[in-house]
C-alpha cells in the first residue's frame, strides 16, 4: 500500500544531507480494504506497486529515488523529487528445491532465503536464526558494526560488513529478482513464483 506524504524536508540519520522533497511515500505490504497478501504474492504486490509509482513518475517528469534506512553519507538517496521509503517491505521466505536450478548445490539450498529488499540486517539475522522452513538456524557471516541498513542498501552501497575471508555483503547475494519477472511471472499464482532472476554465471540459482 502507499502512503504519500507530500513535500517536506528531508535529511538523513547522519544529517549530512538534506533535500526539499516532492513528495515522500512510504510502500509497504499491506492491502487496503482487501485480504492481506500471503507468501510470494507480497513481492508481487510490491512489484506492481513500484511500478505504477514509476510509470507516474515518468508521466509527471520527475525524478524518483528508493531510500532505506537513510544511513549512507552520501546523496546516493537524496533527490528534490520523490523519495520512495521501502523500509516497510521486509517480507522474508525460505526456498523449497522447486526455486533451483539443478545445479544448484542440494547442501547450500537450505542456507538461501528471499529477502525483500527494505528488509534490515538485523530483521534478516533474526529470521535466518529462526526460519521458516529451514532445518538450521542460519546467520550472516558478517555484518557492519551497525545492524539497522536494509540489505538493498547495504549489498548496493558495497560499504559494510568486509572480512578477508568471508568478503562483504554484496558477496551473499545469489540472486535478485527483478519487478518486471515479479509482476508478469507470478501470474494468479499467489503461492508460486516463476521467470529470470539475475544471478551470476559461474553459480546459476533460480529457474
Amino acid at each position: 500500500m502507499i502512503r504519500r506524504y507530500g513535500a517536506r524536508a528531508w535529511k538523513n540519520i547522519h544529517v549530512t544531507r538534506k533535500a526539499h522533497l516532492a513528495d515522500l511515500i512510504d510502500v509497504d505490504n499491506s492491502s487496503a480494504g482487501v485480504q492481506q497478501p500471503t507468501g510470494f504474492a507480497v513481492l508481487r504486490q510490491a512489484a506492481e506497486t513500484f511500478e505504477s509509482l514509476i510509470q507516474e513518475a515518468r508521466q509527471q517528469n520527475i525524478r524518483l529515488r528508493a531510500l532505506g534506512s537513510a544511513w549512507a553519507l552520501t546523496d546516493i538517496a537524496v533527490t528534490d523529487g520523490w523519495l520512495i521509503n521501502t523500509k516497510m517491505l521486509n517480507g522474508c521466505f525460505d526456498l523449497t528445491d522447486q526455486y533451483f536450478e539443478a545445479t544448484y548445490p542440494e547442501p547450500k539450498r537450505p542456507l538461501l532465503a528471499l529477502a525483500q529488499c527494505g528488509i534490515s540486517i538485523n530483521e534478516l539475522n533474526i529470521y535466518l536464526e529462526r526460519g521458516q522452513n529451514s532445518p538450521i538456524r542460519r546467520a550472516m557471516k558478517t555484518s557492519g558494526i551497525g545492524a539497522g541498513q536494509t540489505v538493498a542498501g547495504a549489498f548496493s552501497g558495497n560499504t559494510h560488513g568486509s572480512a578477508i575471508q568471508f568478503g562483504s555483503t554484496p558477496d551473499f547475494v545469489v540472486g535478485i529478482l527483478d519487478r518486471q519477472t515479479l509482476v508478469e511471472s507470478i501470474g494468479g499464482n499467489p503461492t508460486g513464483l516463476r521467470g529470470e532472476v539475475l544471478d551470476r554465471r559461474q553459480r546459476p540459482a533460480g529457474q
